[in-house]
């Protein structure tokens, strides 16, 4: 008996009252995501401002092998170094 109670009930409850008010205090963002939106909009820009200026490693290359020639018992020895280049993109 219960469990049709409380069936009715909800059936017959009336909707609670909505008006255009309503709809835009909900709708209205809250102090705190302002907040937080702001402070990911200060980290956005800071990080655009040093876009450019940062540069990768230097990249150090070394190989080493035996000669293709033929009789060639020597060793071949490779030695790179990469630098970038600054860009101001």
């Amino acid at each position: 008996m219960l469990p049709i109670a409380l069936t009715l009930l909800v059936l017959t409850a009336s909707p609670p009252e909505l008006d255009l008010n309503h709809v835009l205090a909900a709708a209205r963002p809250s102090v705190l995501r302002l907040a937080v939106e702001a402070e990911w909009a200060a980290a956005a820009r800071e990080l655009a401002a040093t876009r450019g200026r940062r540069l990768d490693a230097p990249i150090l290359t070394l190989e080493t092998g035996p000669r293709f020639a033929p009789g060639g018992d020597d060793v071949d020895l490779a030695l790179g170094i990469e630098a970038p280049l600054a860009t101001d993109l």
